[in-house]
């Protein structure tokens, strides 16, 4: 038989001592226990999934907060990749149980190949089905490119399909972006009535840069036109100009009165530019819209015999980017591309980006009188073939404080060693005056 242990009489110091130790913890563990249910959710808010999950096991009040809805209601998704398969396992992993909770949502689609979008349209067929009963409030999906790698034409019906099942219940939906998907007429614009019908009078931006492929006369048709003007609550929009047409300016001068803040329009040579929006148009958003910001960019559009008719003399311009595009022969007749933009849009412009190629055009005159005339640029990026004339004339604006600048980038291509000599002074002597100024001001040239 073993012997029995003989407990030693404690000390009563020794019994106090156990005492608070006990208390001492079961106040620890209570302290987490009773951790009000609002603050176990904020502290949910600023974790990762993967310490959700482990905060969740910590105890009932943990889990059950991991279960709210609230946790839930912005997801970020990645189709295709070198990891195609599993971002999309993983995108549906969490629509199945937390998809119903979603109120915004980003897809975006990188890398697509081939190969990988046969993977994207059997990931987005299935994810569609668990939002159908998510009360979504913005969906963007960006880069689906249809036109450039879907090699299986029958796809890009599915992936059509598989949106327009989805847009037409989102009856609250006040985002939508759908930016760089190159969709054909039909299945776009069928896509464009279904929002229309579930959310002409909510939605409030709507973001079609690139939704079409090129090459297509959008704004003939008529389905199109229907859709695109039944939305009356847009403030922001961004658009084609091969979606833009006189009657839908004039349209929303009227529908979007005191709403549209901002519109921004991409034109491009490889799509429908020859059309025009006249003045009047332009004029009676202006007036219906006064804190309107028009945003217009194009894209290898160089002629100015193709460009001037875009720029249209009363579109109350804010932003302008212009890229003339490549040809080392003919003269695109810049000159008078920029001095139309100097004496159309000197009151309103505030940021500038040229990017020219001007291999038979000197404009070095123009662009010196077009920063002297915009007097309210602010933001001003240039990559031409002149002179370092210009740079010295916007370094001199700085200096005696006839302009308002805050940022200017310079890059003069195809100097000579004299003006890189020069260019060189410019950027020393401007250094120390422009960082007092607060001027973000950049002097180089293609070489440094």
């Amino acid at each position: 038989m073993g012997r029995k242990k003989i407990l030693k009489p404690q000390s009563e110091t020794q019994i106090k001592r156990k005492m608070h130790d006990r208390r001492t913890k079961g106040s620890r563990v209570s302290s987490w226990v009773k951790l009000p249910y609002p603050a176990i959710v904020q502290v949910l808010h600023n974790l990762t999934d993967s310490e959700r999950v482990l905060s969740a096991q910590v105890c009932r009040s943990w889990k059950q907060a991991f279960q709210n809805p609230g946790l839930w209601r912005t997801r970020h998704f990645e189709f295709g990749g070198s990891k195609a398969n599993s971002s999309g396992q993983k995108a549906l992993a969490f629509v199945r149980t937390k998809g119903v909770y979603l109120r915004k949502v980003f897809v975006s689609c990188r890398h697509i190949t081939s190969n990988t979008s046969e993977t994207i349209t059997s990931t987005l067929e299935k994810f569609v089905p668990h939002l159908r009963e998510a009360d979504l409030e913005n969906f963007h999906i960006t880069g689906l490119e249809l036109d450039r790698f879907w090699k299986y034409y029958h796809l890009r019906g599915k992936v059509a399909e598989s949106l327009l099942q989805l847009l037409q219940r989102a009856k609250n939906l006040k985002v939508l972006e759908v930016s760089l998907a190159q969709f054909d007429l039909l299945p776009g614009t069928e896509i464009l009535q279904a929002v229309s019908e579930a959310c002409a009078t909510k939605l409030s931006m709507l973001l079609l840069e690139d939704f079409y492929h090129s090459h297509l006369a959008v704004n003939e048709l008529g389905d199109f036109r229907l859709a695109l003007q039944s939305f009356t609550n847009l403030t922001v929009v961004s658009l084609n100009y091969c979606c833009v047409y006189d009657d839908l300016i004039k349209h929303w001068a009227l529908s979007l009165r005191g709403k549209l803040t901002s519109l921004h329009i991409k034109a491009c040579d490889n799509e429908s530019h020859a059309h025009t929006v006249s003045d009047s148009s332009w004029r009676s958003l202006e007036l219906a819209c006064p804190n309107l910001t028009l945003d217009l960019s194009t894209v290898g559009i160089g002629p100015a015999a193709s460009l001037i008719p875009i720029l249209a003399p009363n579109a109350p311009v804010t932003i302008l980017h212009i890229w003339s595009g490549y040809d080392n022969d003919n003269s695109l007749q810049l000159n008078d591309t920029i001095n139309h933009i100097a004496g159309c849009y000197k009151s309103c412009l505030k940021s500038l980006h040229l990017d020219f190629d001007n291999y038979q055009d000197d404009i070095d005159d123009a662009l010196i009188h077009l920063v002297t005339s915009c007097r309210n640029l602010k933001h001003l990026q240039l990559k031409a073939i002149c002179s370092t004339r210009v740079a010295a004339t916007i370094c001199e604006l700085i200096r005696a404080r006839q302009s308002v600048l805050s940022s200017a980038n310079i890059m003069l291509c195809a100097v000579s060693d004299h003006n890189m000599d020069h260019l060189r002074e410019l950027r020393e002597d401007m250094e120390s005056l422009a960082r007092e100024r607060g001027v973000s001001l950049v002097l180089h040239n293609d070489l440094f």
